[in-house]
C-alpha cells in the first residue's frame, strides 16, 4: 500500500536454517588387503536467500524494511580403525563445502521509528578424521585430511552487495547492518596408531574462506541519521 508523498518500506523476511550430520566410519579389523582405498565422507549444502523491500504507507511497517538470517551448523566426520594393507594409495577423508549468497534490498524511509536493511549469518563447520588405533601400510601415498570450504557471496554479480539500504530527502534513520560470523574447524586425530607409506604421507587440517560481506546506505537529499555497520 502507498499513502502520500513520503513512504515507508514494506516488510520482506528471509530466513534459513540447515542443521546436517554426514559421517562414515571403517572398522578393518584384524586386517583387509586392498589395492587401493579412499574413505572418506562428504557434506554440502548450497543456500540462496533474497529479501527486497518495497514501498509502503506511511506508517511504521516493520523495523526492517528487508531482513535475511541464515544459520548453519554442520558437522562431517571420518573414522578409521583396524589393519589396512593397501597395494597403492590410501586417503582418509572429511569435506564439507558451503556455498551460500545472501542479498537484502531495500528502499528504507524511517517515518515512525525507523526501518532498516540487514543480513545476519552464522555458519558453524565442525570436520574431523579420526585414525583411531590403526594400523595402516599403504606402498603408494597416504593421506588424511579434514577440510571445510566457505563461499559466501560468490555467486553471480547480483551478489556482490551483500546489505543495500536506500534513503531519500527528507526522512530519518537508515540503517544498513551487517554481521557475519564464520567458525570453521577443521582437525585430524591420530591416536594410538602405527602408519607407513612408501610414498608420501600427508596430515592435512584446513579451512578456506573466501567472501564478500558489504553493507551499502545509498541516499538522495538530506537523510539524517544514516548508519552502516558491518561486522565480520
Amino acid at each position: 500500500v502507498t499513502v502520500g508523498i513520503a513512504a515507508a518500506s514494506g516488510s520482506n523476511f528471509a530466513q534459513t536454517h540447515s542443521k546436517s550430520n554426514a559421517s562414515v566410519t571403517l572398522d578393518a579389523g584384524s586386517g583387509i588387503n586392498v589395492k587401493s582405498i579412499d574413505v572418506y565422507s562428504s557434506n554440502s549444502d548450497r543456500i540462496t536467500a533474497d529479501a527486497e523491500g518495497n514501498s509502503g504507507g506511511i506508517i511504521n511497517v516493520a523495523p526492517y524494511a528487508a531482513k535475511v538470517e541464515n544459520n548453519m551448523e554442520n558437522t562431517t566426520t571420518t573414522t578409521v580403525n583396524g589393519a589396512i594393507n593397501a597395494a597403492d594409495k590410501v586417503y582418509v577423508q572429511a569435506l564439507r563445502k558451503d556455498d551460500v549468497n545472501l542479498r537484502a534490498d531495500a528502499i528504507s524511509a524511517a517515518v515512525a521509528g525507523g526501518s532498516g536493511t540487514g543480513v545476519d549469518s552464522k555458519i558453524t563447520d565442525t570436520t574431523n578424521v579420526n585414525i583411531n588405533q590403526a594400523q595402516i601400510t599403504a606402498q603408494g601415498d597416504l593421506r588424511a585430511e579434514a577440510e571445510n570450504q566457505v563461499l559466501l557471496n560468490r555467486g553471480s554479480d547480483r551478489y556482490d552487495k551483500m546489505v543495500l539500504g536506500n534513503g531519500y530527502g527528507g526522512l530519518t534513520v537508515t540503517v544498513a547492518g551487517l554481521e557475519n560470523i564464520v567458525t570453521s574447524n577443521a582437525n585430524v586425530t591420530i591416536d594410538e596408531s602405527t602408519l607407513n607409506s612408501k610414498g608420501d604421507m600427508e596430515l592435512i587440517a584446513h579451512s578456506n574462506e573466501d567472501m564478500r560481506a558489504n553493507g551499502y546506505v545509498y541516499s538522495l537529499g538530506a537523510v539524517q541519521d544514516a548508519n552502516n555497520s558491518v561486522k565480520n
